[in-house]
């Protein structure tokens, strides 16, 4: 089951999300450049979750993208080698606490990204979680996929065609 939104949507959000803000700063807010808006590609996750931790709730899988912008593509990269060659256990567990996995992810926040500068649209967080899941259980990392390799040829013309 995709949970969330697909890529494309994922780029249609953060466009509207610019444009909002430019609205509301009277256009004297400087328009971000373009890598900030537009990622180069995603990480297609896949992991399954229960909703609680003593198995009475059924167990659902769920796919579920993680948007890569062009700073940070590299960042991700050393993070997912870093996690698979030291996982921590508890990662592939189908039921995960959010006290469990906080200092966790604060941690790789820290020693891999930015928070000020990697945090397009708030989702850090979120997204090494996916990733950490998907990687436990798959003992793989997931594969990243280009804009230029999918539907769309440059992020060029996914830009014309949005403002169309």
């Amino acid at each position: 089951m995709i949970r969330g939104y697909y890529p494309l949507e994922y780029v249609s959000i953060r466009l509207v999300e610019e444009l909002s803000k430019q609205i509301n700063s009277g256009g004297e807010l400087p328009s971000p450049p373009f890598s900030r808006i537009m990622p180069t590609g995603w990480f297609q996750t896949e992991f399954v979750v229960a909703a609680s931790e003593d198995g009475m709730e059924e167990t659902q899988a769920f796919v579920e993208f993680v948007m890569v912008y062009e700073e940070a593509k590299e960042k991700f990269e050393k993070f997912m080698t870093h996690f698979l060659r030291q996982m921590p256990e508890g990662w592939d567990r189908e039921f995960l606490s959010p006290e469990w996995i906080k200092p966790q992810v604060d941690s790789w926040v820290a020693e891999f990204f930015d928070r000020e500068t990697d945090d397009i649209g708030n989702t850090l967080d979120l997204d090494l979680i996916r990733i950490a899941r998907h990687t436990a259980q798959k003992q793989s990392n997931p594969q990243f996929y280009s804009f230029e390799e999918g539907e769309i040829r440059s992020r060029r013309d996914c830009s014309q065609a949005v403002a169309l």
